[in-house]
């Protein structure tokens, strides 16, 4: 495995202050990537703890700061660059941002808030409105977008759109491709899952490491997600042979298992009740219906939505935070979703039955567009739902296997 050096620029992030004192989350990110070995000196050492805390403070409902280019922002050190904003919320709802980065001179963020509580307003930008909160899956690059991302089975590799496009190399033929947040930065590690070992191979944008990990067997599916709402997935696998899911939170390292589901299930674990906290759920085939159970309550329920043949495609469409249930029909390329917000479903026809259904925020609005990849002429085909506008995008091949959102 190789790993990804991220090319950033823009956004991030959230801090202390006005509305709401977050100074211990703060203090508490800065110790954590202390103890950690975690760089967080130099001109661009203000993103790793202001990162964190972005990620942190998004959970908890705090927009994000977009609509700059990497030339408006950030540092670059050794050919990557990094978005050190500082975001700020105003009672009002609106936010304010201090660039406490001048491209090679570094004033760390947690430096000056809360230890200056006279900080220089002149560095302050006009109040404008905060961006919706969002979480964006497949986020190699943690500029608030979606990347097309495919694996090449036949060369072990895979490629991600961006200024460096091999995201890992040296892989096995039958490797799955497992991304995910699992250092809680922000931005989405490259990772995959070793089938017939059950070893996870995982490299962390935070600090260039790589951990490799032995969890499953040959026969289990996996299905990372943040179990545990600390803001880092956890490595997690389902076992169709006993239908049980097996969960390391990061939070505390203590694995734990939990029946849900059987062998003709599909996992399909995703933020139904909008707690910041991946629910264990499932797709049952045979009657169409979905079993979530709220990590919020511990409650179950089940929701009768789709046929044998569909895809389960869940994501948050709408934007309010919470996964919608949805499926993809390859008999007619339709896909069928339910909306969160008001529990109405409606339908798209986008796609064929040979297309494979890849629904993330290509956009950046903080809602998933729907899109599939054809492997026929290796094209993405998005919907952007902040236009409604269609778009393809070729990066691919016939061979390849879209990387998917999680």
């Amino acid at each position: 495995m190789k790993k990804l050096l991220i090319a950033g620029g823009l956004l991030l992030c959230a801090a202390p202050v006005m509305a709401q004192d977050h100074t211990d989350v703060v203090r508490a990110v800065k110790a954590d990537l202390v103890a950690r070995g975690v760089n967080i000196l130099g001109p661009c050492g203000a993103f790793q703890i202001t990162g964190r805390v972005a990620w942190i403070l998004r959970n908890e409902g705090w927009g994000l700061l977009g609509g700059k280019s990497p030339s408006q922002n950030g540092c670059t050190v050794g050919g990557e660059r990094y978005a050190i904003d500082f975001l700020v919320q105003k009672p009002s709802g609106q936010g304010v941002d201090m660039l406490v980065n001048a491209e090679n001179q570094n004033t760390p963020a947690w430096q000056l808030f809360p230890l200056s509580p006279n900080p220089d307003l002149s560095k302050w930008r006009a109040p404008f409105p905060m961006d919706p909160q969002r979480k964006v899956t497949r986020d190699f690059d943690g500029d608030g977008k979606a990347d097309f991302a495919v694996y090449r089975p036949s060369e072990g590799n895979a490629y991600i759109t961006g200024s460096t496009t091999t995201v890992y190399t040296g892989g096995l033929s039958t490797d799955v491709p497992v991304p995910a947040d699992y250092d809680g930065d922000g931005r989405t590690d490259p990772a995959v899952f070793r089938i017939g070992t059950g070893e996870w191979l995982i490299g962390l944008s935070s600090n260039g490491g790589t951990i490799r990990s032995q969890w499953g067997n040959a026969a289990d599916v996996p299905v990372p997600g943040d179990y545990d709402g600390d803001g880092k997935a956890d490595i997690a696998v389902f076992r169709p042979g006993d239908g049980t899911w097996y969960v390391v939170p990061s939070r505390t390292g203590v694995p734990y298992g939990f029946q849900w589901g059987n062998g003709a299930d599909i996992p399909v674990p995703g933020d139904y009740d909008g707690d910041h906290r991946a629910d264990i759920a499932v797709y049952r085939p045979a009657n169409g219906t979905w079993y979530v159970v709220r990590s919020s309550t511990g409650a179950a329920y089940g929701m009768v939505w789709g046929i044998g043949a569909d895809r389960p495609v869940a994501a948050d469409y709408d934007g309010d935070g919470r996964t919608d249930i949805a499926v993809f029909r390859p008999e007619t390329g339709t896909w069928y979703v339910v909306r969160s917000t008001t529990g109405a479903g409606y339908a798209v026809a986008w796609g064929n039955g040979a297309d494979t259904p890849v629904a993330a925020d290509y956009d950046g609005d903080g809602k998933t567009d729907i899109a599939v990849f054809r492997p026929a002429n290796g094209t993405w085909y998005i919907i952007n739902s902040s236009t409604g506008a269609a778009r393809g995008f070729q990066w691919g091949n016939s061979l390849d296997n879209p990387i998917q959102a999680r």
